[in-house]
């Protein structure tokens, strides 16, 4: 048996080995973000974000996580709180219910239709306004007139139903009496509460930074403050929130099993920050202050829950100088801000210098090879660098062997003993001292070549035409043949 397991314990170390191998050369992965300071000039945020995320698409640098996707995964967990509801929607909706109170009785299948109506969109406003007293007020007056409509209908089974949520979501926060209901929806209120009683056999302990914090369960204003355990509540799931002074958590979602217990931890002013509501999807700062010193944690954050390896943020703030669209880039494994850069804007228009560029800077692009919307190959890419560069060293190498040979020369006349007469020996130092002169002179010749590639490199660019195009660019360089005072010679070809 020890044998069987460390046989499986190797084999499965072996296929995550292949499959950490398998994924090690992927690009990293990146989620955009909007970023706004409240009162500030953000107008154009949405905009900025979205072009630059497709922008950045052509670096292939990154695989972008799609904003959908991002916000499918957020919101299975938490719900936005709007912040405003329409009067004309409440009035809507009021008058949906008045029509359904007047045909409870006298309609009940149209008044089932009209109520039906009216509770989904209701059900919506709860679900994001759960602090509205009104508006929980009203979904719980259209839920007693569904039951009352479908009583009157006779569908008892449906009535029960409905009773069933009532109970569940409101427990006993409305009286339900005679004076407003019928003695029939009253008796199945009553009814539908007894029996359930029995199942209030959850408990959630919600913890928050900072503590203190007003806790709202389903929308129900609870009477304790954070941190504190809240016992007696029916299992399945349950909608939290937290609220203190102005700031307003999300609303997050819990499931809590069956005589079991759950438990959640909210930061307020992390949560406060999340916007994900209407056209906007990203963080919002109090002012820079705040952005600066909350940046790096709250991208973290986002970033873990996400699985992604960097989070990227891009908004119009305002600034001393006026309106500038500012870009974050953030290493989530590392917990850095990697990258940082404001380029000024004009607040009511999006530039489209403006979106390459930070696109650009955040794809760790040199900004210096962006001008005027054309992209330039980097400089080890400059084809005419290298020829010089190559000629330069080959020149220069073409002196070594006539230096070798000059040494070789100079050896001879000084030895003594080789039976070189005095005519022979002068005739062999002026052809060294050829040698030699013609070494020195490719030597400098392949030198200042070499040297002048320098602000050739610097100085010279090309346009990056599969760049622009957004395709994938490989560069051949081909050195052109040397030959060498032998007859030999030799070429080279590099591939960037």
């Amino acid at each position: 048996m020890k044998r069987a397991a460390v046989h499986a314990f190797l084999v499965s170390s072996l296929f995550a080995a292949a499959a950490t191998a398998q994924t090690s050369d992927l690009e990293p992965t990146i989620v955009f973000f909007e970023l706004y300071l409240r009162d500030g000039a953000g107008g154009k945020t949405p905009e900025y974000a979205t072009a630059v995320q497709e922008e950045i698409r052509r670096h292939k640098r990154y695989s972008v996580l799609a904003r959908k996707d991002a916000s499918d995964r957020l919101r299975s967990t938490m719900i936005t709180p709007a912040k405003r509801v329409t009067d004309e929607k409440l009035k809507s909706i009021e008058k949906m219910v008045a029509e359904g109170d007047k045909l409870a009785y006298t309609n009940p299948k149209q008044a089932i239709e009209v109520l039906r109506q009216a509770k989904e969109e209701l059900q919506a406003l709860v679900e994001h306004v759960s602090l509205d007293e009104k508006i929980r007020k009203d979904y719980f007056t259209t839920q007693m007139l569904l039951v009352t409509s479908h009583l009157e209908n006779g569908n008892e089974q449906k009535a029960n139903e409905i009773m069933v949520e009532i109970v569940r979501v409101f427990e006993d926060e409305n009286p339900v009496t005679t004076k407003d209901y019928h003695p029939r929806v009253v008796e199945l209120y009553k009814e539908v509460f007894r029996s359930l009683q029995s199942e209030r056999t959850a408990s959630l302990t919600v913890s928050t930074n900072p503590p203190g914090c007003d806790v709202f369960i389903n929308g129900r204003p609870m009477r304790q403050k954070t941190p504190f355990t809240f016992e007696g509540l029916y299992p399945g799931p349950l909608r939290i929130n937290v609220r203190r002074g102005n700031l307003q958590s999300m609303v997050r979602k819990v499931e809590v099993p069956n005589n079991g217990s759950g438990k959640i931890d909210i930061d307020l002013e992390y949560e406060s920050a999340l916007t994900f509501a209407g056209d906007e999807f990203g963080l919002t700062f109090t002012d820079d202050a705040s952005l600066k010193a909350n940046v790096l944690n709250y991208a973290e954050k986002l970033g873990k829950f996400l699985e992604v390896d960097y989070i990227m943020m891009v908004g119009v703030v305002e600034r001393a100088s006026g309106p500038a669209l500012a870009g974050y880039q953030v290493d989530v494994k590392a917990r850095a801000v990697v990258r940082q850069q404001d380029f000024p804007v004009k607040a009511n228009v999006v530039s489209a210098k403006r979106v390459e560029e930070m696109s650009a800077f955040l794809a760790g692009k040199d900004l210096t090879a962006i001008s005027d919307g054309v992209v330039y190959k980097p400089w080890y890419k400059n084809w005419i660098g290298w020829t010089l560069l190559g000629t330069g060293l080959a020149v220069a190498s073409v002196s070594v062997p006539l230096g070798l040979e000059r040494n070789e020369i100079a050896a001879r006349v000084e030895d003594g003993s080789n039976g070189l007469t005095q005519e022979q020996r002068l005739d062999e130092a002026n052809k060294g001292n050829d040698l030699g002169l013609q070494a020195g002179i490719l030597a400098g010749i392949g030198g200042a070549i070499a040297l002048a590639s320098i602000p050739v490199f610097i100085l010279v660019q090309f346009e990056d035409e599969s760049a622009m195009a957004g395709q994938p660019q490989e560069l051949p360089f081909i050195a052109a043949p040397w030959a060498l005072p032998d007859g030999g010679g030799f070429s080279a070809t590099l591939r960037f």
